[in-house]
């Protein structure tokens, strides 16, 4: 590793799994890293952060009706805690256009 790459900032993409599934299907199943790494080895995209969240985020006290997936606090999580945890945390672009969501339903 070259020394200029310690200080380098790198954008961000948070993917966002489907409905019943975890922060773990965008590799079991999507094959998350290995499209990753050929995307960016043939110079289609930029190396990156690429955060898997669970997803999953109940707001206190809130009755949901039963087939409910308990995700109706995960927009506020996302914005509050998870992106300021992970800028805080890694060497992130900190700026709106170098973040992106993506996500299945």
């Amino acid at each position: 590793m070259s020394n200029n790459n310690i200080k380098r900032r790198y954008p961000v993409l948070y993917l966002q799994h489907g409905a019943g599934e975890n922060e773990r299907a965008w590799t079991k199943q999507g094959k998350a890293n290995f499209l990753m790494d050929n995307i960016i080895n043939s110079r289609q995209a930029v190396p990156m952060i690429v955060v898997m969240d669970n997803g999953y985020a109940r707001k206190p006290g809130v009755k949901l009706p039963p087939d409910s997936w308990g995700n109706e606090a995960f927009g506020e999580v996302v914005i509050k805690d998870l992106i300021p945890l992970i800028d805080s945390q890694y060497r992130t672009i900190g700026n709106r256009n170098n973040k992106t969501r993506l996500g299945r339903k």
